[in-house]
């Protein structure tokens, strides 16, 4: 079997944990995080956080905040229920 190996990197800490400690106390992240892992594991992924500070992370920093355009998008939600029972 051919394992893929995920990383993530983020500058959020308790992202991080919870993704390498597979959940944790705070219920909504502890769901999340198993949802997923229940998708990697399905998929023969392990998945792998790393932090990188968010003063050290410019570039992708810099992509966050550089839209001068205040706009908001939402997907319609039936498209939204397609993605969760497809993915998770």
């Amino acid at each position: 079997t051919t394992h893929r190996h995920v990383k993530v990197f983020g500058d959020n800490r308790s992202a991080v944990a919870y993704i390498n400690n597979m959940g944790g106390p705070a219920t909504g992240l502890h769901n999340v995080v198993c949802r997923i892992w229940e998708w990697c594991l399905e998929r023969s992924c392990v998945i792998e956080a790393f932090h990188i500070p968010g003063k050290t992370n410019l570039e992708a920093d810099r992509l966050s905040r550089g839209h001068k355009i205040n706009l908001e998008w939402k997907l319609h939600p039936t498209v939204f229920q397609w993605i969760i029972q497809s993915f998770f």
